[in-house]
């Protein structure tokens, strides 16, 4: 690792205390990167499953015609929670 060595050899003219918290410092730093953790990618749900989560009974979304599909969606979903 060249940067840790460059960091050695520059810390070399500070006194002994301040060398010993920079160098805990830099290995606490590498020690943190070298094991992070491989974050998980989270797909965004396609639309069958939202409609799916909806849960809008029997025939779903399909109660409304086409062209008005989102006034239709509004509609059953008032009705489900009875605003």
């Amino acid at each position: 690792m060249q940067t840790f060595n460059q960091i050695v050899d520059q810390t070399r003219n500070l006194p002994e205390s301040i060398q010993r918290e920079i160098l805990h410092f830099v290995e606490f730093i590498v020690t943190k990167y070298r094991s992070a953790p491989v974050l998980e990618q989270q797909t965004a749900p396609d639309a069958f499953a939202i409609y799916q989560s909806l849960d809008l009974g029997q025939g779903g979304y399909a109660k409304a015609p086409s062209n008005r599909a989102k006034q239709g969606i509004r509609e059953l979903l008032l009705k489900k929670h009875a605003r």
